[in-house]
């Protein structure tokens, strides 16, 4: 649970520009009008009101529309509206929209570092199928090496398989990420 924390002013002011899309710019006007505004600076002013605003965001009582004239423009959400204004400041609101989200950069990490490797596995495995490849050809070519190639072909031979099994690991995985 986040503890949200909005002084009456900004909350009145939300409160009433519930019903339409604003910006930042227009937000911060508005609350700087306000009668129980604490902020005397545009610049203080405009930064409480975006911290605000990010928070609302995260806690999903707030959305980012798409913008219009290049700049970008925010509605309040139900959530933010289900919420009465005499509770608002001290209530403690889920962080449903944080927790999911950190799950969802998590796994991202975890699926980028698992393609990687399996990258890397595949690199490895061409490389000892090659390797394989080459000692079978050179002892065609020279039975006479057959003797001396066979260990070094065959320990290829289990590299590749190991990292077969390596990479069959890490794309179930990777699939039970993407399904």
């Amino acid at each position: 649970m986040k503890n949200i924390q909005i002084k009456d002013a900004l909350l009145h002011v939300l409160k009433n520009m519930s019903d339409t899309p604003f910006t930042v710019a227009q937000l911060t006007q508005k609350y700087l009008k306000h009668q129980e505004t604490q902020h005397s600076s545009k610049k203080a002013a405009r930064q409480y009101v975006y911290r605000k605003m990010k928070c609302l965001i995260e806690n999903d009582q707030l959305i980012k529309l798409p913008d219009v004239n290049g700049w970008p423009r925010y509605q309040l959400t139900s959530e933010f509206l289900d919420v009465s204004v005499d509770h608002l400041a001290n209530v403690k609101i889920k962080d449903d929209v944080k927790t999911n989200r950190q799950p969802a950069v998590s796994a991202h990490r975890h699926v980028s570092s698992l393609k990687e490797k399996l990258s890397r596995y595949r690199t490895e495995m061409l490389c000892a199928i090659g390797e394989s490849e080459e000692y079978s050809a050179l002892c065609n070519e020279h039975p006479d090496l057959r003797e001396s190639a066979q260990d070094l072909y065959n320990q290829a031979r289990e590299r590749s398989a190991t990292l077969l099994g390596k990479m069959k690991a890490l794309e179930n995985m990777l699939s039970q990420y993407a399904g």
